[in-house]
């Protein structure tokens, strides 16, 4: 059943629980989605996400989710201490000269990426994700502790090792969110 999940007891029972309901949502007739208070709610979410006593990074591409989190990252800033730092993107940045659409999105999505640290002067690390560097598929799924079938994955990983190996601590990401 659509927005249900199933709980199992120890004794093997099943019991179905839903938690959404589709057709409520729909009927509602009270729309409150005011978007001002989209943006508060996640202005503030992002906000909270901030409160470190270590420097913050994030993963940074050409999505709209890294975007509104860089730029309400800046927004009702309180200290020094709690905003964005630096930005890690990954890909493959050695080898455009075979040009065919798929070279072209990447250099666009670098592009953005990159255009965006600067104009938020943040420091911007792009990692060049080779075929060698690629965790073997039963790597992938032993440090997901799950099947993934989204191949970004590759270069999530690739972008945690790199900041970890930076001394980094956080890291923030808009993945998944569109």
């Amino acid at each position: 059943d659509p927005g249900s999940y199933l709980k199992v007891s120890e004794f093997s029972e099943i019991q179905s629980i839903k938690f959404f309901d589709v057709e409520e949502l729909i009927n509602k007739e009270d729309d409150s989605s005011d978007p001002s208070e989209i943006e508060q709610v996640m202005k503030d979410s992002v906000q909270d996400h901030l409160v470190a006593d270590v420097p913050i990074s994030m993963m940074l591409s050409a999505g709209v989710d890294s975007n509104i989190i860089l730029s309400m990252s800046r927004k009702g800033v309180k200290s020094q201490n709690h905003f964005i730092t630096s930005a890690y993107t990954a890909g493959l940045f050695e080898d455009f000269s075979k040009k065919n659409d798929e070279s072209e999105d990447l250099r666009r999505e670098m592009s953005v990426a990159e255009k965006m640290a600067n104009e938020y002067g943040i420091e911007f690390h792009k990692i060049n994700a080779v075929s060698e560097d690629y965790q073997s598929i039963e790597e992938f799924v032993y440090s997901n502790e799950e099947p993934v079938a989204n191949p970004s994955g590759l270069l999530i990983n690739k972008i945690c090792k790199d900041a970890s190996e930076r001394g980094q601590k956080i890291l923030l990401t808009g993945h998944g969110g569109d």
